[in-house]
């Protein structure tokens, strides 16, 4: 048999505390890092978000004081009244008014000399710009095809993409805003200013995202107008090395956050639009320097619960060892207990739960001194009992479970006494009783002898009236097989009368049809008389012509009287044959009837012949189930028979045994 490996409480301890501790520890670390984590990372994108709205709102705030300026300027009545004047061929500084739209010019390059390069003004009829340094286009200069053209469409100023001056090899942007005529709404021309962005590439370069993050502008066209990389400048989005997602949010004016690569290294980035100009800034910084302090926190928080683990393991592992040891020495006390060694002394001690069973066990030592006494005093107790010696007193006063085995021995002396006294009193009760059912037994058995005598004639007389009934069934079976064939026989002699009646009656239907015919000839041999005598009296009128005329008319009538008798003749024989065959109908339909009641009589007769023969029937196998009870009755009387010898032996050996049972009971020593 295998002993299965015993389990240490040191090691239950150890493992059934630090592994779910240990457990939960690691869970609330994920949880916790996790948490950590989005939050930072929520962070970093709000501190990215604030940054991209902020760089937006300085590029918006450079802007839209220019466009403030050519939107004044070109709201002007100065501006549109010299644009109304300026028509044909003549050049705009010739034309009235100029001294002040020069002087208009002049003043808004005045307001940032830094950063307006020129103020300028076109004119739509005569096809010229002139600004405010002097320079006026020549001929051949086209307005439609300059780039702020669509401005004239618009009703409010617009930026041009960012081109670079000839003169000054700078980056210049134009804010253009359309004058039109107040009255008719007609576009007349345009008013615009040409900016640097030198400045705006300044600001937008000194400005810091992180450590590895920057600014990203361009404009609604998609041309950047300032990257990090001066090579990439007056690019579109669409030619640089970027992630497709950013180069449809650029398409398609969406801002939000996006993770995107630029050059093949990571990003996150923000993308934030420029007041209503259509421009785009992306703020983005390295996704690594971005994660670099959620990995930071990750790891902090890592190392801190990975030392608390360390720390509560050898915690619980100090606690274990000073449950188990105190434990493993009481242990070793309870075995020598087991083994039967009460002379030990328990030096195990404490003021816990572990003291408490240490001093228990000492009181158990103590206690299970007194139990071995108590032991052999029982045992010499139980000795006695099996001597059959039930008078016995015990000496020590049992406590605790010992006490209900005290009170269990003399409960047993006492049962025992009083079981022996009854044990003999019903043996000799026994014994008398025996002797009865002896006597009474033995008289059952003559009688038993005697009646199975008598059930076996009744069987004999009961045979043979069952054979008779028998035999009568079958006589009755017959009788009524004979009256079925008669009641067929006669069923069959009623549908040959029922033809008959049926051809009698179709010879009065013909007879009837014959009398109708002779009617007819009758009337026919009556009209033929009447035209007999016509001819008759014609032939005498035409007198020797009409002799021979005369001679047929007579044989006709001569045969007409003949047809007339003759036909008399026949329905009479007729009439006589109709009362005749109603003779016979009335007949037949009398035995007809008597046919039906001697069928019905016969039907009665058979079905009373049937009931007499099923009763038979039945009377035949009550009889051969009285027969096969009266059998039944002599093997239950045989048995009885039997059975009351049997039972007069066994009296006879009770009455011994009685005895016997009340020479064991005399043996027993009670009080």
């Amino acid at each position: 048999m295998k002993h299965k490996r015993k389990k240490h409480i040191f090691t239950k301890l150890l493992f059934g505390i630090s592994i779910p501790v240990v457990f939960i520890f690691i869970l609330s670390g994920v949880f916790i890092s996790g948490q950590a984590g989005k939050s930072m990372q929520a962070q970093s994108v709000q501190t990215l978000d604030s940054a991209s709205l902020a760089a937006a709102n300085q590029v918006n705030s450079f802007l839209t004081f220019y466009l403030a300026e050519v939107k004044s300027g070109a709201a002007n009545s100065q501006t549109e009244a010299f644009l109304s004047n300026a028509t044909g061929k003549v050049r705009l500084p010739d034309c009235d008014g100029y001294p002040e739209i020069k002087k208009t010019l002049d003043n808004i390059q005045a307001t940032d000399k830094e950063n307006i390069i020129a103020a300028w003004i076109a004119d739509l009829d005569v096809n010229q710009v002139t600004q405010s340094d002097n320079f006026t286009s020549e001929d051949g200069w086209d307005i439609s095809t300059r780039p702020w053209y669509r401005s004239m469409e618009l009703d409010h100023p617009i930026l041009t993409e960012p081109y670079v001056d000839v003169s000054t090899g700078q980056t210049i942007v134009s804010a253009v805003s359309g004058v039109y005529d107040s009255k008719t709404g007609e576009p007349l021309g345009v008013m615009g200013v040409d900016i640097k962005l030198s400045q705006l590439v300044t600001i937008l370069g000194n400005y810091k995202i992180g450590k590895t993050g920057s600014v990203i502008l361009a404009t609604d066209g998609g041309q950047i107008v300032y990257h990090p990389n001066n090579d990439l400048i007056q690019k579109t989005i669409s030619e640089i090395d970027i992630s497709q997602n950013i180069k449809d949010a650029f398409a398609g004016q969406a801002v939000g956050n996006y993770d995107y690569t630029m050059e093949k290294v990571p990003y996150f980035g923000s993308i934030n639009r420029v007041g209503d100009s259509g421009w785009l800034v992306l703020s983005s910084i390295h996704q690594s320097e971005m994660l670099s302090s959620k990995k930071a926190v990750l790891g902090i928080i890592t190392t801190v619960f990975t030392l608390g683990s360390f720390v509560l393991i050898l915690i619980i592992f100090i606690m274990a060892k000073g449950i188990s040891n105190p434990l493993k020495k009481l242990s070793a006390i309870a075995e020598r207990i087991a083994e039967g060694e009460l002379d030990i002394q328990v030096d195990v001690s404490g003021n816990d739960e572990i003291g408490m069973v240490a001093a228990s066990l000492g009181n158990t030592v103590s206690q299970l001194k007194n139990y071995v006494n108590y032991i052999d005093e029982i045992a010499a107790v139980l000795n006695q009992i099996a001597d059959k010696d039930l008078v016995f007193q015990l000496q020590y006063d049992y406590k605790g479970d010992f006490e209900k085995i005290k009170r269990s021995l003399l409960k047993i002396s006492g049962t025992f006494t009083t079981t022996m006294q009854r044990i003999t009193a019903t043996s000799d009760q026994v014994a008398y009783g025996s002797q009865s059912i002896s006597a009474s037994s033995q008289a059952l058995a003559q009688g038993a002898t005697e009646q199975a005598s008598s059930v076996e004639e009744l069987a004999a007389t009961i045979s043979e009236i069952s054979h008779k009934i028998e035999q009568n069934a079958k006589d009755s079976t017959g009788a009524n097989e004979q009256a079925l064939l008669a009641s067929r026989e006669l069923e069959t002699s009623n549908h040959h009368m029922r033809e008959l009646v049926s051809a009698m009656e179709e010879i009065n239907e013909s007879s009837s049809e014959i009398g109708k015919i002779i009617k007819a000839i009758e009337d026919i041999a009556f009209q033929t008389n009447i035209l007999a005598l016509n001819a008759a009296v014609e032939a005498a009128r035409a007198g020797e012509a009409g002799k021979g005329f005369a001679v047929v008319a007579d044989e006709v009538r001569n045969l007409a009287s003949k047809s007339s008798e003759a036909a008399k003749s026949t329905t009479y024989l007729i009439e006589g044959s109709i009362k005749a065959v109603a003779n016979g109908s009335r007949l037949v339909d009398e035995a007809a009837e008597s046919l039906v009641n001697a069928v019905n009589s016969t039907r009665s007769v058979s079905e009373m012949i049937g009931r007499v023969s099923e009763a038979s029937v039945q009377q035949s196998e009550a009889i051969s189930q009285v027969s096969v009870g009266i059998d039944q009755i002599s093997g239950v009387v045989q048995t009885n028979s039997a059975t009351a010898e049997e039972g007069a032996a066994s009296s006879e050996e009770l009455f011994d045994q009685a005895e016997l049972l009340k020479e064991l009971v005399n043996e027993f020593k009670i009080n």
